[in-house]
């Protein structure tokens, strides 16, 4: 299981967790439905996950 912690820019916050020593799963494909997500590990082999929303339909 994965903690998510919810960003505004992904690819921003994955450029963040490598400079910090992490680790990125290759990102899956974005949906209208559920937004991105990227799966990480922090510099300490611990696992969590980033995503962006999708955005709201008018």
């Amino acid at each position: 299981h994965y903690l998510y912690f919810t960003v505004d820019d992904i690819d921003e916050a994955i450029k963040r967790v490598v400079e910090l020593g992490g680790e990125v799963e290759p990102m899956r494909p974005a949906t209208e439905e559920w937004g991105a997500f990227v799966e990480c590990r922090d510099n300490q082999g611990l696992a969590f996950g980033l995503h962006v929303p999708p955005k709201p339909k008018n």
